[in-house]
This record gives structure tokens, C-alpha cells and sequence, in this order.
């Protein structure tokens, strides 16, 4: 018998080496196959990195009034003549020196250097485009004169069929700045902000509901009727989870149209299958508390766990057509307005965490004070309830 045990445990924890040596064998597959190492920490990558990262880090979360210079000059120097890449002008007694570098994948490295500004002024460089098919003006990198009068600037602009040739270079010199309150990005996020809060709002809350029922049933499962819905209701809500709202939502806006109510109606159905799971888990591993505490107290409490978690992807779902910030961080993003879209992104992080933070204190709360908590039974009343 002691050798049958022996021989039992070696293949036993043989079986086990086997499985980590797969796992680790798939990891380090997985590693060598699907990530692209040299892709990572290229010189141009990191230059575009350092340029999202600084126009991320300075939200345009206030509104300014500038009192500015703008001195243009027209690009006339382009990569079909990569021989002359260099343009100097004279614009009064300030002078301004414009380098191109052009490199693979059509995107043209610039270089601006200028001299006779305004000592110690802070400034930033704008592209015009004013062509019979295109007029826009977009800011693109800030700089810093030094005390001398002299700045120095380094840029990317994509180049496709030459048309960085035509396009006007903005010098802007920043002489002062008037606080003027917040920026019209900040109402604008605030008001998309507050619409995907009330999205997750709804799903956790409709979803909590409908949770409720269900799980009425299924944490009773040492009753035969119990485990017979139990072995009905696990395989469809398991399908249910594992369908990301990304998806749903697809259908939802064609049901309900593009806006929050497709939003509420994807994120409701993913929540109220993720809330029954959780409910179920809990009152089969808390018997000891009856349904009304659990229904009043314990239940909200674990819906409101989840909602910082709806609001993370209320926001993802709103890029898909679900209303709320999500559409406007990625127009942001597409239309390269990164400082817009930073005002996006630290807002949710803000309220994402906040509320993930005081959720975490509630439920902390509901845990600590269970057991004292008047819907709770005495131990003598426990046994006749299960």
C-alpha cells in the first residue's frame, strides 16, 4: 500500500513538472512568435513616442488668452529634391532656418531654428494648409526661447505625394497669459464624461436586478432543482461572459442606433451575466446570512464593486458607436489633438479610480460589519435556513 501511494504521488507530481514545462514552453513560443522586437525602441518611434507622451502631459484642461506674434513661412523645400533640403527667411529682424530630413515610410523629420525672437518667451510651432481642397491649422510642438533669443525644434510630419510642399510654418511667440477659466475641450469631456457614467450607471443597476432572480435559484444548488437550473443557466451565462460587449454592442446599435441606449442595452446584458456569477459565489460561500441581507446590503455592495469596471468599458464601447467620452477620445486620437484627448483620458482615469477606491472602502465596510449587521440571524436560526 505505501509503495502504491509512493508510486501515485511520483506520477502525480510528474504530471504537474509536465504541465509548468508546457506552460513554460508555450510562454516562451508565444514570446518568440507574436511580439515584434524590432519594432521596439527604433529612433523614430521614440522620437513619436516623446512627442505623444509631451503633447499627452499637457492637457488643455484651461482656457488662455495669448497675447502672441506669428511669423509664417511658406515650405517651398520637399523630398522630391532631397539634394536642397534646407530653407533660411528673414522675417524683420527675426530669422528662421527650416531643415528636412526625409527617411523611410513617408514621414519627413523637420528641424526649425530660429533667432531674434523675444528672449525667454515661450512658443509652439502651427502647419496651415490653404489649398483649393484643404484649409486647416494645427498646432504641432511648443518650444522654449532661451535668454539669447534663440529656440530650436524637432519634429515629424507625414509626407505622402509631397504635400508638405505649399504647406504655411507658423512661428507663434507666446508674449503673455490670461487665465480665462476652463477650456471648452473640458465642458465638452464633462458632458461626454457624465454620459458614460450614467451608461455604466444603468447596465450595473438594471444588471444587478435582473441578477437578483437568478440567483435565487442558482446558489441553491444542493436542491434537485436547484442543480438542474444550475446545469441550464452556467452554459448560457458562461457564453454570455465570454462575449466582450464590443461585440454585442455591434448588434445593439442596430437594434436601438448609434448612441448610449445601445450602450446601456450591451453593457446591461454583459453585467447582469457577470453579477449572477458573483451573487451566486457569494451567498453559497455566506449561508449564514438571509436573503434579505444579502438583497439589501451585500448584493449592492458587490454591484457597486463592478461599476468602476462599467465605466471602463462604457468608455471602450463608446468608440463603437455606444455613446458617451469614447467616440470623442478617438477623434481626438484620429485627428492627432492629443492635448484634447488628454483631458479625456485623465478624466476617466480621475472618476475610474475615485469610485474604484470608495467601492473598495464600501464593500471593506459591508464585510466588516456583517456579521453585526441587524439582517443577519443568530447562529441558533442558521441551520434551519439551508
Amino acid at each position: 500500500m505505501d509503495k502504491q501511494t509512493q508510486r501515485m504521488a511520483i506520477v502525480k507530481n510528474g504530471g504537474k513538472i509536465l504541465m509548468w514545462l508546457g506552460l513554460l514552453s508555450f510562454f516562451v513560443y508565444s514570446l518568440q512568435t507574436i511580439i515584434d522586437w524590432e519594432s521596439i525602441g527604433g529612433p523614430q518611434r521614440n522620437r513619436s513616442i516623446v512627442r505623444v507622451l509631451t503633447a499627452l502631459s499637457q492637457p488643455n484642461l484651461f482656457e488662455y488668452e495669448y497675447k502672441t506674434r506669428e511669423t509664417p513661412v511658406a515650405l517651398e523645400k520637399s523630398c522630391q529634391n532631397p539634394d536642397d533640403l534646407s530653407q533660411a527667411e528673414q522675417v524683420g529682424d527675426r530669422t528662421i532656418v527650416i531643415d528636412l530630413e526625409c527617411p523611410r515610410e513617408r514621414k519627413t523629420i523637420y528641424t526649425i531654428r530660429g533667432s531674434g525672437f523675444q528672449p525667454n518667451t515661450a512658443g509652439y510651432v502651427a502647419w496651415k494648409s490653404n489649398t483649393d481642397n484643404e484649409i486647416w491649422k494645427f498646432r504641432d510642438a511648443d518650444f522654449l526661447i532661451d535668454n539669447k533669443g534663440n529656440f530650436s525644434i524637432t519634429g515629424t510630419q507625414i509626407d505622402m505625394e509631397n504635400i508638405l510642399s505649399g504647406r504655411t510654418i507658423i512661428v507663434v511667440e507666446q508674449f503673455s497669459k490670461t487665465f480665462r477659466g476652463f477650456s471648452e475641450t473640458s465642458h465638452v469631456v464633462a458632458e461626454k464624461l457624465w454620459e458614460t457614467i450614467q451608461i455604466a450607471f444603468l447596465a450595473t443597476v438594471i444588471g444587478a436586478i435582473l441578477a437578483i432572480p437568478f440567483t435565487f435559484f442558482s446558489a441553491r444548488s444542493f436542491s434537485g432543482w436547484g442543480r438542474g437550473f444550475n446545469i441550464l443557466l452556467q452554459p448560457i451565462l458562461a457564453v454570455v461572459r465570454s462575449i466582450h460587449p464590443l461585440i454585442t454592442v455591434i448588434l445593439a446599435i442596430i437594434t436601438a442606433g448609434i448612441g448610449p441606449t445601445a450602450g446601456v442595452l450591451a453593457l446591461t446584458l454583459f453585467s447582469a451575466a457577470v453579477l449572477i456569477e458573483r451573487f451566486s459565489e457569494y451567498a453559497q460561500g455566506h449561508a449564514s446570512l438571509n436573503w434579505t441581507a444579502l438583497v439589501t446590503v451585500h448584493f449592492p455592495g458587490l454591484a457597486f464593486r463592478h461599476f468602476p469596471a462599467n465605466i471602463v468599458i462604457a468608455t471602450v464601447l463608446g468608440i463603437m458607436g455606444g455613446g458617451g467620452i469614447g467616440f470623442l477620445l478617438q477623434q481626438n486620437i484620429n485627428l492627432l489633438n492629443y492635448r484634447d484627448a488628454s483631458v479625456g483620458l485623465l478624466a476617466i482615469i480621475i472618476t475610474a479610480g475615485s469610485l474604484d477606491l470608495l467601492s473598495r472602502t464600501v464593500w471593506s465596510k459591508i464585510q466588516s460589519t456583517g456579521d453585526s449587521h441587524p439582517f443577519t440571524p443568530e447562529k441558533e436560526e442558521i441551520a434551519s435556513q439551508i
